[in-house]
């Protein structure tokens, strides 16, 4: 699992762990124009997520995500709006926003 995070995402994301004992958790959830979206919550890890660190920060992964990706990008525009978008690099159709996908199962190679 890949795993790509902008430094603004990285701020916002340690500023709120450092306030609270919540850890940063990737879900996927049915929703959106296209079917299906990943969403970063802030939660105590399930039992039997996958953890992926990425620059100093350990994300929690839950596993049924890596039937639908093996690249993902966590973006934010500013610090300031504090609003954090999860892509999934591994999907060809998504909505024209980019946020959420058609949940196809991809095969993943080297995981």
């Amino acid at each position: 699992m890949k795993i790509e995070i902008s430094k603004e995402a990285k701020e916002i994301i340690q500023n709120v762990m450092k306030r609270s004992n919540k850890y940063p958790r990737i879900i996927f959830k049915k929703s959106g124009c296209a079917g299906g979206m990943f969403v970063l919550t802030l939660d105590c890890p399930g039992k039997d997520d996958i953890i992926v660190e990425v620059e100093d920060v350990q994300f929690y992964i839950e596993p049924q995500i890596l039937q639908y990706s093996n690249n993902i990008s966590i973006v934010s525009k500013t610090v300031l709006e504090g609003e954090i978008t999860v892509i999934n690099n591994s999907t060809k159709h998504k909505c024209k926003c980019g946020k959420s996908f058609v949940p196809n199962t991809i095969r993943n190679k080297g995981l």
